[in-house]
């Protein structure tokens, strides 16, 4: 008898010791990223959109991401309109290697 595993299932019952982020609560379907390049000052610039799914049992008003080195001036939801959500860069956690934990509110909506 072969049984099958499910890696979007084993996803939602590990931890990632080297992430901050809550990968037990969504995935990242995709990523589409916009970015100018100055190899002058070494520096990116731009947006990242990421699509995200929930695959818990409950809608999401939260998600923690991994973020190192980064500048952020906004974090809006597309499928809202680009309506602007909180952020904030919990630096009581920040890490040499792991970077900041990024966490993102939805200001009352969220992702089902």
């Amino acid at each position: 008898q072969h049984t099958h595993t499910n890696p979007i299932m084993e996803a939602t019952t590990t931890t990632d010791p080297s992430s901050y982020s809550n990968i037990c609560d969504f995935i990242t379907t995709h990523i589409d990223i916009n970015w100018t390049v100055n190899f002058t000052t070494k520096t990116l610039k731009g947006k990242a959109v990421l699509h995200l799914k929930n695959i818990t049992a409950s809608p999401l008003s939260e998600i923690t991401l991994d973020s190192k080195g980064l500048a952020i001036s906004s974090v809006s939801r597309q499928d809202l309109d680009n309506q602007s959500v909180s952020f904030k860069l919990d630096t009581t956690k920040t890490s040499v290697t792991f970077g900041t934990p990024l966490i993102v509110s939805f200001n009352g909506s969220q992702i089902v």
